[in-house]
């Protein structure tokens, strides 16, 4: 049996060339090494011999070293993985001891140490590799199922096609029996077939690029179009050569289409503002410097485009006016919603004009701005001031006519009373004071003064009817023209047509009595002035107007110098306070024909 047992371990002591070898004495000491123990520790074989085994081991491996050698000094041979610190770093080595016999008892141990820290790591990095690829294969496959993204997985190699279930709940097909791809050429935009692919072929190509990202038109089963960005990761081996590339497809139909939509309306309101005629500009709310400008404020003010650019709206403010309005813009003025105001600016020459200006406050992407829009109202303010000017002459000459017109009837009422009604008076007090001076002629007298009596009443009544507003509205228009004509027929000066053709109704009150005054008007001048025979009226309706003609052949007169008379005058400032035209013609010998028109309301 020694012999046996000195053969053995003459045959361990020959391993150690390939493998760390030691022997140790029945209490775990090393009493012998061979040089590869001595190279794993890093030390000399002196130093290493006499060292208790599980004193070389890691602290927190020394339990697993006693339990390998209390086994082996029991006679049990055992295996294990001890960690060692070592000059080189912590190595962790498979430890196999033996037991030692000598006189067939224990005497001590073989040790076999097997560095296997490279083998150990590898094996935990494909464990934990492992680990890591069912954790992102899971994850993987719950995104899958939740999200709205067509996920696809192509194997360049191979060419197969993955794809997730969100392909026929985007795109509208059935997962394809066929290869895929050739279902999506299909359906790929031929606008956009030769561009996305052809991208796409110089990206998997180019070893330096690893994404890849397009978008593109796609046909839905259903037929309606949409647009789709599609992203992937190239996955390369170290040579660059592409392997898969793994991507997502996104629905980007409602994105773009908004896109579309807010950049033409964009554009529709860049061209409203560029190309408007009147002046447009946006300055800056914080500090009033101008941003944009149109053509038509640039070519209104004078100014250039970069002499907007550097000016604020201050500065077209007249010097006498840029503090008040200053103090306005960043006190009372309002920054949201519409406003106008009326402003004066001067121009570049130095002009001043009066603008309308509207503002409303918008956002930019850098800040609060103003749009203003500006309408120069310089020449209407100077027209309405002009009207109102010539407003306020008619006004004073109808005043003055009126004036002139009261002073006339005075004048004429006067004169009646006094060449007329007094004479006639006077020559009745006559004859009533004469009774008692002529008792014999009494009866006559008495007769004689109650004539002058009733002929002055007549006189009178006669003065108070031309003076007095007619009782049209009782009788209505129609009665009281023909009633005033009917006056002029007894003078038996010339004969009279009249005809009316209108409803009364159709004629409001005020406008009827001065239909009334202007007949009177004119048949007095045509007693006064015309020696006329025949006279016309006519009065009709005529769609929304009322139409008058009054026409005599009588001697006529030059209208330049009729023009200037009071009657003509009076009448003019009648039909004016109704909006009414008159059109006149006359000529010496040629008779008068006057047409006046009405608007009815």
């Amino acid at each position: 049996m020694l012999q046996h047992m000195i053969q053995d371990t003459e045959a361990l002591i020959a391993l150690p060339r390939q493998r760390v070898f030691f022997q140790t004495d029945e209490q775990g000491r090393i009493v012998m090494c061979n040089d590869l123990m001595t190279e794993f520790f890093g030390c000399a074989e002196a130093v290493v011999n006499g060292t208790w085994f599980p004193g070389l081991a890691e602290e927190g491996e020394r339990a697993t070293a006693v339990h390998l050698l209390t086994g082996a000094l029991e006679g049990c041979p055992d295996t294990g993985y001890v960690a060692f610190n070592t000059p080189s770093g912590r190595k962790l080595a498979q430890v196999t001891l033996v037991p030692r016999f000598q006189n067939g008892q224990p005497a001590g141990t073989f040790g076999f140490i097997h560095d296997a820290t490279d083998r150990v790591e590898k094996t935990r990095r494909l464990i934990e590799s492992e680990r890591q690829y069912k954790e992102l294969y899971e994850r993987y496959q719950f995104v899958s199922q939740a999200t709205s993204d067509v996920l696809w997985d192509w194997n360049l190699e191979t060419n197969e096609i993955y794809i997730n279930q969100s392909f026929t709940r985007l795109l509208g097909f059935e997962l394809p029996t066929r290869h895929v791809s050739e279902l999506w050429l299909e359906n790929l935009h031929p606008d956009d077939r030769d561009r996305v692919l052809r991208k796409q072929l110089a990206a998997v190509r180019d070893p330096g690029q690893a994404l890849w990202e397009d978008q593109y038109r796609f046909f839905h089963a259903d037929g309606s179009l949409l647009y789709l960005q599609d992203r992937a990761v190239i996955i390369r081996d170290a040579s660059g050569r592409p392997l898969r590339m793994i991507g997502a497809v996104h629905d980007v139909t409602q994105r773009t289409v908004s896109e579309e939509a807010i950049r033409l309306s964009e554009e529709k309101y860049r061209l409203l503002f560029y190309q408007s005629p009147e002046p447009k500009w946006i300055f800056r709310r914080e500090d009033l410097r101008f941003v944009e400008v149109n053509d038509a404020a640039i070519d209104h003010y004078g100014f250039s485009r970069e002499e907007f650019l550097s000016m604020t709206v201050i500065d077209l403010q007249p010097p006498s006016e840029r503090e008040r309005v200053r103090q306005f813009l960043f006190s009372d003025f309002m920054p949201a919603g519409r406003m106008q105001n009326l402003s004066r600016h001067q121009t570049k020459d130095g002009s001043v004009i009066a603008v309308e200006l509207t503002t409303h406050g918008i956002y930019l992407d850098n800040g609060y701005h103003v749009l203003v829009n500006a309408n120069d109202v310089t020449d209407k303010l100077a027209l309405e001031r002009k009207v109102l000017e010539e407003k306020i002459t008619v006004q004073k000459e109808i005043a003055r006519t009126i004036i002139n017109t009261q002073e006339k009837e005075r004048s004429e009422i006067g004169k009646e009373l006094h060449d007329n009604v007094n004479q006639i008076l006077t020559t009745a007090k006559l004859y009533i004071e004469n009774i008692g001076y002529y008792p014999t002629q009494q009866a006559d007298y008495v007769s004689k003064s109650a004539g002058l009596l009733q002929r002055a009443i007549t006189e009178i009544r006669n003065l108070s009817k031309a003076l007095v507003t007619p009782v049209l509205y009782d009788i209505g228009l129609r009665a009281t023209l023909d009633e005033l004509i009917g006056q002029y027929r007894t003078l038996h000066l010339f004969t009279v047509h009249f005809s009316f053709d209108i409803a009364e109704e159709r004629i409001e009150n005020g406008l009827q009595l001065t239909v009334y005054r202007i007949l009177q008007e004119q048949l007095n001048n045509i007693v006064k002035h015309a020696r006329a025979s025949k006279v016309s009226i006519d009065i009709r309706g005529e769609s929304e107007r009322l139409r008058i003609c009054i026409a005599d052949n009588g001697v006529g007169f030059d209208l330049q110098q009729a023009r200037r008379g009071l009657g003509l005058h009076n009448m003019k400032n009648r039909i004016e306070v109704f909006k009414g035209e008159m059109e006149m013609t006359s000529a010496p010998n040629m008779g008068c024909s006057i047409c006046i028109s009405f608007p009815l309301s």
